[in-house]
């Protein structure tokens, strides 16, 4: 079952990228969007499975679209994941780490993921300056 869930997240996603469609990955979605660019995972992380309602600190890259939407370089974000991101893809920047090193989010052009869960917080302003910012390009 995993595997043909990843052949229809890699399927769906280069369509989207081959058009220039905006992607947004959460959890899941930012393993998804790396390895389908050529990254690669850590299959087990400890630590970062933490209680719904728990939080870790977030690092932002200056310059990044999460900089930019929290007017911060760090946040608090929840951590529900086992798997994280060990080599990036290429193509794409590291913008955001725990304190422990753990890549939390990356971009490129109309690609921003995030290894959290932004509706978990009830983060609205995430959503709204993805869709103003990156779906409201011309695209």
């Amino acid at each position: 079952m995993a595997e043909e869930i990843d052949t229809l997240d890699f399927t769906i996603i280069r369509a989207f990228n081959d058009v220039n469609k905006p992607i947004l990955g959460i959890c899941r979605g930012i393993q998804s969007i790396n390895v389908c660019f050529g990254g690669s995972l850590y299959q087990d992380i400890p630590n970062h499975k933490l209680p719904k309602e728990e939080r870790h600190n977030v690092r932002f890259e200056k310059k990044s679209f999460l900089y930019n939407c929290y007017n911060s370089d760090q946040m608090k974000t929840n951590s529900l994941h086992h798997q994280a991101i060990k080599e990036v893809a290429k193509e794409f920047k590291v913008v955001a780490k725990s304190e422990d090193g753990i890549v939390e989010a990356i971009e490129n052009k109309n690609i921003i993921a995030v290894q959290w869960h932004p509706e978990y917080m009830m983060d609205i302003k995430f959503f709204d300056y993805f869709i103003n910012k990156i779906c409201n390009k011309d695209h």
